[in-house]
């Protein structure tokens, strides 16, 4: 027997965000209280705010005490909440909260971002210790990597700093934690908290000494005497054949 266009007007239609369908799992509840939650959304959105549990046992094909057990269990993950209040009369009803399965999401979501987070620093110092091993040559001993996780964790200095501060020490030849350390500390007390603010303290000395160097070199020439440069250019200066 087909069902009626009117007949499905009629039972209008449930609408439930696909947040509730993704995550259902992730926090916490079962197919059974899925079931249960959508029941409660449907009499909801029909205007009934604390419907008959023996009516939903039946669309169910439950029991009734699966029904009590399976509503005790969304009320203990607080995915819902029975709430109590007073109608136009003046008279207390009780009436089901719905939407703190949201909070329940959100505060998943915020976790799981967390978590990716840790996750992703955990590896970010794992590649630290092994590039030190790599430009070392050896293996740290528990000492340098102590001294290392001193810098994470007391001295805050962020995984890109400590990376820079190592190839400084590359460049100059210097493998060990020492040079390293006051280099660190030598941008501190600079106050050069990034490894963007370093690159361009060093860009900036880079075009100091240059600087320098040129009026240096400008000031020997002044007291040797300038040489002339030799256009190649100028017809004047080719040889007469």
């Amino acid at each position: 027997m087909m069902l009626k266009l009117s007949e499905f007007l009629q039972e209008g239609s449930t609408n439930l965000s696909n947040l509730i369908i993704k995550y259902y799992k992730k926090i916490g509840l079962n197919e059974v209280e899925l079931a249960l939650y959508l029941q409660l959304v449907m009499y909801h959105d029909q205007g009934d705010l604390f419907p008959d549990m023996e009516e939903i046992a039946s669309n169910m094909d439950v029991s009734l005490k699966e029904v009590y057990g399976n509503i005790q269990g969304l009320l203990t993950k607080k995915a819902i909440k029975m709430e109590s209040i007073r109608d136009e009369q003046g008279k207390q009803a009780d009436q089901y909260n719905l939407f703190l399965i949201f909070d329940l999401i959100g505060n998943y979501l915020i976790s799981n971002k967390q978590k990716e987070k840790i996750d992703a620093d955990e590896q970010g110092i794992v590649e630290l210790y092994q590039s030190f091993e790599k430009e070392f040559g050896r293996m740290l001993s528990p000492i340098e990597r102590e001294t290392i996780g001193y810098w994470i964790e007391d001295d805050k200095y962020s995984l890109p700093l400590i990376h820079l501060a190592l190839r400084e020490a590359v460049l100059n030849q210097a493998y060990n934690l020492k040079y390293i350390d006051r280099v660190l500390l030598s941008w501190e007390r600079k106050n050069l908290k990034t490894k963007n603010e370093v690159l361009e303290a060093l860009n900036r000395r880079k075009k100091s000494v240059s600087e320098n160097d040129k009026q240096q070199f400008d000031k020997e020439q002044k007291k040797q005497g300038r040489v002339p440069l030799y256009n190649w250019l100028d017809p004047n200066n080719q040889s007469q054949k």
